[in-house]
């Protein structure tokens, strides 16, 4: 191979290394704008449905004889008990999402209360797939599913704190 060959096929080799390293360099972007937009996209399900959460159990609590006297129409054990729990589940677990704090956690009880809601209340009106999806509870259920599944994101007290304990394991090591 003479010389003026090679020198004609290294800028070729180099080129394609350029344009490899290149498109490694865009996926590495997107890769951060992904974590990025989901990020975004959880803090926002995150404050909607934490809003819409705690509101609903604010609610409760503000007609917790009402709210009892209907899950007692609904036939649910201990209506009186039940309202002062599903009140309680709903408030404190709307401001914990609304926190970023312990998410996965507080959707735990938050997708048991939607999916009894969803036997209870609104069976009745559960034909299909198109019906269920229709129900009030459907949303919020399919929120906390996504949040237990993905966690609260970033712009969490969760993502603090393990930053913090992160960093204190260590200093201590």
């Amino acid at each position: 191979m003479s010389t003026i060959s090679q020198v004609q096929q290294a800028p070729a080799a180099s080129s394609g290394f350029c344009l490899f390293s290149h498109l490694f360099s865009l996926g590495a972007r997107l890769m951060k704008m992904e974590k990025a937009g989901q990020s975004l996209v959880l803090l926002a399900l995150r404050v909607l449905y934490g809003f819409g959460f705690a509101m609903a159990g604010w609610g409760k609590f503000g007609n917790l004889e009402g709210t009892g006297q209907y899950f007692a129409s609904l036939g649910v054990p201990l209506p009186g008990f039940t309202a002062g729990l599903v009140a309680t589940t709903e408030l404190v677990g709307g401001v914990l999402l609304l926190l970023g704090l312990g998410t996965r956690l507080a959707t735990l009880p938050l997708i048991a209360t939607m999916v009894v809601a969803m036997i209870t209340a609104h069976a009745a009106a559960i034909v299909d797939v198109e019906s269920f999806m229709a129900q009030s509870p459907y949303p919020f259920l399919l929120v906390s599913l996504v949040l237990l599944a993905f966690g609260p994101g970033a712009a969490s007290v969760d993502r603090l704190l393990k930053g913090f304990f992160a960093r204190r394991a260590e200093t201590e090591s």
